[in-house]
């Protein structure tokens, strides 16, 4: 079954095109180079990945180091105090002092706390001390009486009892910015409570501190106390601390530990430990999401690059394979082209080199050059046998109506009908003008109902009778729509002698009217010929239309049937269709003959 199936693959291979070969070598290819791009795409996405999260970790180690060494020198500011013994001199005799001795001894306070705190204003010293006479000042920034402090809960415990140094924040103060609180004993009596020392923190210090230069991209350091309270944060737009009550009980315990933790999720990735002295967590939050989408976007870019490059070596490689079966190929649909049953030559096809694939298809051009020579001449020739064909048409219309007008011109001179006679030759001389037209074979419809006016004046007045011609074609339409020299009459004549004269009837009227188009999608409009006689069915006017005439009867009168096929003739040629007119029978007591005025006249090329 393997060995039929391989069979039938290969026999496809091998009886397929040169251009089908090369395009399945091509694919097979292209996928080996993408897979093998994807393969080291992969990898490199999780090694860069691995290195990211590596430059968090040490992002988070580093400001953890650095916020240890914070912590011991603040923590040294308390161990100076508490032994230097000019100020806790100075601290055991405040509440014993006069007012005289205030001012100098809270002077000497202020100077001591300038000195400790930070120059760069990262921390800042303030005391809380007992003494009558603060009160009565207004309390200076860096040394306040303690019983402002009475309310505070976070002070008691500390005021109260043996409380040792604490960090605490700010949501726990109520206050602007954490701080460092101590109790300053008496070194006579440990017990007493000298003063309360306040060192405040500045929140743009531990910022600073927090700022991740290899990972900022995709991951922010924040600073939280054990009571969860956020203390400090790399990103602004971060209010709140971290909550990991979602982990594991190991995670849980790990968060309070002072070693380096990591826990992650499906979002995100956390590094975390606590400070030694303060508590406080270190929590280095990576955006897994955002990683991703920082290291795809390059890892992408490189594999289109290299795939890029690969398609343009492997185009490369085989620049004759391709270029032979693209010719091959371009050759093989121009003559696919050349042989549909559109008449139209397409054109050349370069040959652009000059070897075996270039001289077949240049003698294939010169084979289309001779074939669309000899189609120019055959549609020269077809179009000159219409025109001769159209005049000779109208030619034997215009002798019919000649020889019946003389004859009445006759009968009127034995008549002595003078008057007759002068309006007659008027109109006739008229009707011929509009006959010759300068040698146009086409006229304007406004034209072709001048010519049928003075055709039924003549009419009105060799017949005797009451007859009425009226029309109704909008003006525009007249003076655009083009038709046949000759159209109209032969139509109209049909009316009046078939319509009306033959019936017996001493009154008639025939109709020309412009209605909008029914039911046909390439005619916007058509005439109608309408008569007061019913003498027409439709399968005599469709008899008639395809009749033929008999030479030796041309010019020895014309008669209905051959009147209307000639002019349907006219009008096939002139729309280069097969059939024209029609009879619309839904005009009762009458016959109505219906001209479509097609909006393809104009390029028939009758047009003047």
């Amino acid at each position: 079954m393997l060995k039929r199936t391989f069979k039938k693959i290969r026999d496809r291979y091998f009886n397929a095109s040169l251009h089908a070969k090369y395009l399945i070598i091509t694919v097979i290819l292209l996928i080996a180079i993408f897979l093998s791009g994807m393969y080291m795409c992969i990898n490199t996405y999780h090694s860069i990945y691995k290195n990211e999260i590596s430059a968090a970790k040490e992002d988070s180690t580093n400001t953890y180091d650095n916020l240890v060494i914070f912590e011991k020198r603040v923590l040294h500011i308390i161990t100076l105090c508490q032994a230097d013994k000019d100020t806790a001199a100075l601290l055991k005799e405040m509440p014993d002092i006069t007012i005289n001795q205030y001012q100098q001894r809270q002077q000497e306070l202020c100077s001591i706390l300038y000195t400790l705190s930070d120059g760069s204003g990262s921390y800042v010293c303030h005391l809380y001390v007992d003494s009558p006479f603060l009160s009565e000042y207004e309390a200076q920034a860096r040394v306040q009486p303690i019983s402002t402090l009475s309310d505070k809960s976070w002070a008691q415990s500390i005021i109260e009892g043996w409380g040792h140094w604490q960090f605490l924040s700010a949501q726990t103060m109520g206050y602007k910015y954490p701080a460092l609180i101590a109790p300053l004993r008496d070194q006579d009596n440990y017990s007493k409570l000298s003063a309360l020392m306040r060192i405040d923190l500045n929140t743009d210090y531990f910022t600073n501190e927090t700022q991740n230069p290899r990972s900022e991209n995709f991951a922010y350091t924040l600073i939280q106390s054990a009571d969860g309270d956020l203390i400090a944060s790399s990103r602004n737009d971060v209010d709140t601390a971290v909550s990991l009550d979602g982990s594991s009980p190991d995670t849980l315990t790990g968060f309070r530990s002072y070693d380096l933790n990591y826990y992650e999720d499906t979002d995100s990735a956390y590094y975390y430990r606590c400070l030694p002295s303060s508590g406080w967590r270190i929590v280095t939050v990576i955006d897994k999401n955002k990683l991703s989408s920082q290291l795809l976007g390059p890892i992408i870019n490189q594999f289109l690059i290299g795939f890029l490059m690969a398609i343009a070596g492997l185009l490369c490689a085989v620049p004759i394979l391709y270029q032979t079966s693209s010719r091959i190929k371009r050759f093989y649909n121009y003559v696919c082209s050349s042989n549909e049953s559109s008449l139209s030559v397409p054109a050349h096809l370069p040959p652009v080199y000059h070897d075996e694939i270039g001289k077949l298809i240049e003698a294939h051009n010169d084979l289309m050059d001779r074939i669309n020579k000899l189609m120019d001449e055959q549609e020269k020739r077809e179009r000159e046998l219409h025109r001769l064909e159209l005049s000779v048409l109208q030619a034997q219309i215009k002798p019919h109506f000649l020889y019946n007008t003389l004859e009445a011109i006759s009968w009127m001179g034995k008549m002595n009908q003078g008057d007759k006679i002068d309006i007659t030759v008027r109109n006739l001389t008229r009707f011929y003008r509009l006959c010759l037209s300068n040698g146009r074979d086409v006229l304007r419809l406004s034209e072709e109902l001048e010519m049928v006016e003075k055709y039924f004046s003549i009419q009105e007045i060799k017949y005797e009778q009451k007859l009425e011609l009226s029309f109704d074609v909008p003006d525009e339409i007249s003076r655009t729509a083009m038709l046949p020299k000759l159209t109209l009459q032969p139509l109209v004549e049909n009316a009046l002698v078939h319509g009306i004269l033959e019936s017996g009837s001493k009154e008639g009227w025939v109709k020309i009217i412009c209605r909008e188009a029914k039911g046909n999608s390439d005619a916007s409009w058509e005439l109608c010929v309408i008569d007061s006689g019913d003498h027409f069915r439709n399968e005599d006017f469709m008899t008639c239309l395809h009749c033929e005439p008999e030479s030796s009867e041309v010019w020895q009168g014309l008669g209905e049937s051959y009147g209307l096929s000639n002019v349907e003739r006219r009008l096939c040629l002139f729309f280069k269709r097969d059939a024209v007119m029609y009879i619309d029978d839904s005009v009762a007591g009458s016959t109505c003959i219906v001209i479509p005025l097609y909006s393809s006249t104009s390029s028939t090329g009758f047009c003047p």
